[in-house]
């Protein structure tokens, strides 16, 4: 058999094995799945989720209300159901990369704020008052006369 009538079974099925790559190249590329919140998006629900999170752990457990409710209120705020937060987190926990940008995008945005409260000190704090009034070290010394008062 001569070369030429080997190759020209090969040469029409190139076009459909270069067609069959292309379409399982743009396939493969990801894609968000519908009702899968976008980065943006779910950095800000997740920013407001951890916020609620950590109110809590300020709030003693029997004045507390149900953890959910706090949950709830993000949920709310940014007009998503408990699935929509469910699957995109399913998401984006399976596209490790996506959710890593996320959290370090997260991280610098709780480092700014916590850098911003910090500057926010006592001393500033009582700087908005004309006057002030306290007890000193020299109350101790002067306990009798307190007490006669």
């Amino acid at each position: 058999m001569a070369r030429s009538q080997v190759l020209s079974p090969l040469r029409k099925l190139l076009p459909i094995v270069l067609l069959l790559l292309l379409v399982s190249a743009f396939s493969s590329c990801k894609q968000r799945p519908k009702g899968v919140m976008s980065k943006g998006k779910m950095k800000d629900v997740l920013y407001d989720y951890h916020l609620a999170q950590a109110m809590l752990t300020t709030i003693p457990e029997s004045e507390r209300s149900s953890n959910q409710d706090y949950i709830d209120a993000v949920l709310r705020k940014h007009g998503i159901t408990q699935e929509d937060f469910d699957s995109s987190l399913v998401y984006y926990n399976v596209n490790a990369e996506d959710l890593k940008d996320i959290y370090s995008d997260l991280r610098q945005r709780f480092e700014e704020e916590n850098q911003t409260l910090a500057t926010i000190t006592l001393q500033n704090y009582f700087r908005l008052y004309e006057k002030l009034s306290g007890m000193t070290g020299t109350a101790l010394t002067e306990d009798s006369e307190f007490r006669e008062i």
